[in-house]
């Protein structure tokens, strides 16, 4: 994500005076980099505001055209004049300099630090961040909501509406179910080749030009076969938020396709649901009702990874299947089977039969934390597989450590390996426990993470590089994610001992 060269600029409290190269204002700036270095290129990477109070910079006009020039070469955005330091204003060679380079010189009033420019950018990078996320979050409710009211033909106008191009939906068979308007169906004669190449072979997507147009073809459905084709026409190459809008509308009419089979829609509609949970970000409530209310309304959910031979997976998913959709959904994505069911029910019933298969579960979880379920699960089926068991429950892994180790030394151990992070944290009053410990329960991806702390992501990934070089270990290292895990819930409040100096247990 960028921000425009004018939107910094009009940043109110900033300050920043346009000096030249106004034409240039739409241009994105990456980052602001403050040097007063001559020749400050080898630093650069292209994209950047460049501040500089003019310290060392030379006097002659024939070395300040050379050093504009490398600015310029270098794809500098932008370079910013301090006033106040070494002149009141910006001097005027420096400006004849810009202006013949044509580079955009702006100047920095004396009351505006350089840091505050450089915050500026990072507040209205967050900003634009989060409303980005809240768009993407509102147009795939939109998608939603126009499947449950008018069904696929909802879904193709909302999302032609959404990129604002045309849109075609083609079922298995090669018809076209839906259109967005008559300009769609104009695109069916130059594409019929490659729509049943994508058919047949089940390709996931392709985009390609035609005419000038846009177009990108995905596939719907999750077989040998796909059960359709979604067709998106757009004037330019799509954005990363439409291809996003696209693979959602495509996931939600995966499971509305093939009317005539009841038995393979349920199928499609089930593996559609896993595709698009372990995909992407776990769904709203109201988005996964769409695809399944009576499952939601059994509580908390398991899910489960199976790992073996491909005929026995899939017999294993449809017996899942025919407990009913209030307690189960299973489907196939590549070379592992999955399934969400309610917490009580029997997974290992589904094994009989069927020697063959390696099971993984999550601990029950709530909806909205169903991705990283998936992560547990595939965790605990690779393990089962590696110890050729049949079924390794996660919250069985979690608990083992803890169960054996003596308290008083791992108490020991803990405070001691955990010592330099509270010795900074005593320091500077950041809470690099808190934000260790959020980041490992989201098993080392920074945006739930962040997002559960309120914190920016960048601001997290400094909070955990600095851990790192406070603990002196690789936190991408599994023993020591592990030391590290250990150690935080061993300490979170300390084993119970009683008044005679017994352990009892650890805190639950």
């Amino acid at each position: 994500m960028v921000v425009a060269l004018a939107t910094l600029v009009g940043h109110p409290g900033l300050q920043l005076k346009v000096l030249t190269g106004d034409e240039a204002s739409e241009r994105p700036v990456h980052s602001v980099a403050v040097s007063e270095l001559v020749d400050p290129t080898k630093y650069l990477m292209g994209g950047e505001l460049v501040l500089t109070t003019g310290m060392w910079l030379p006097s002659d006009l024939a070395s300040l055209d050379e050093y504009v020039d490398r600015l310029v070469a270098a794809g500098v955005v932008a370079l910013g004049f301090g006033a106040g330091v070494v002149a009141d204003s910006t001097p005027e060679p420096l400006v004849d300099a810009a202006a013949r380079a044509g580079l955009t010189l702006l100047e920095v009033a004396e009351a505006t630090p350089f840091v505050a420019v450089i915050r500026a950018l990072a507040e209205i990078l967050v900003a634009e961040e989060r409303a980005e996320h809240l768009h993407v979050h509102r147009a795939h409710q939109d998608l939603s909501r126009a499947a449950r009211v008018t069904g696929p033909r909802g879904v193709v106008q909302t999302l032609a509406t959404q990129v604002a191009g045309d849109v075609l939906l083609v079922d298995g068979t090669g018809r076209v179910r839906e259109w967005s308007s008559e300009e769609a169906t104009d695109l069916l004669p130059a594409l019929g080749s490659e729509i049943s190449r994508i058919r047949a072979a089940n390709q996931a997507a392709t985009s390609i030009v035609e005419d000038g147009r846009h177009i990108a073809l995905q596939a719907l459905g999750n077989g040998r076969a796909a059960r359709g084709v979604l067709v998106v026409s757009t004037d330019a190459a799509m954005s990363t938020l439409q291809r996003e809008l696209v693979a959602g509308a495509a996931a939600i009419l995966s499971f509305g396709l093939d009317q005539e089979s009841p038995t393979a829609q349920r199928r499609l509609r089930q593996a559609a649901l896993i595709r698009l949970v372990r995909t992407g970000a776990a769904p709203a409530p109201d988005e996964l009702a769409v695809l399944s209310e009576g499952l939601l309304a059994a509580g908390p959910l398991v899910v489960v990874a199976a790992r073996g031979p491909r005929e026995q997976l899939v017999a294993w998913c449809e017996e899942l299947q025919d407990l009913g959709e209030e307690r189960a959904l299973a489907g196939l994505i590549g070379d592992l089977a999955y399934a969400l069911v309610a917490a009580g029910v029997d997974i290992e019933a589904a094994l009989a039969g069927r020697e063959s298969l390696a099971l993984g579960a999550s601990r029950p979880v709530e909806p909205r934390h169903l991705r990283a379920a998936f992560d547990d699960a595939e965790r605990a089926c690779d393990i089962a597989a590696g110890r050729g068991v049949r079924v390794v429950r996660y919250a069985d892994l979690t608990r083992g450590a803890l169960s054996v180790a003596d308290p008083r030394a791992a108490r020991s151990f803990a405070e001691e390996f955990l010592a330099p992070l509270d010795a900074y944290t005593a320091e500077s009053g950041v809470d690099l426990r808190g934000s260790l410990k959020t980041w490992l329960d989201h098993h080392g991806h920074f945006d739930p993470a962040a997002h559960e702390l309120g914190l920016h992501r960048h601001t997290l990934r400094q909070r955990i590089n600095r851990a790192a070089q406070l603990l002196g270990r690789d936190l991408e290292d599994v023993e020591t994610r592990f030391d590290l895990w250990f150690a935080l819930q061993v300490t979170r409040t300390g084993p119970v001992v009683s008044s005679a100096g017994s352990r009892s247990g650890w805190p639950r």
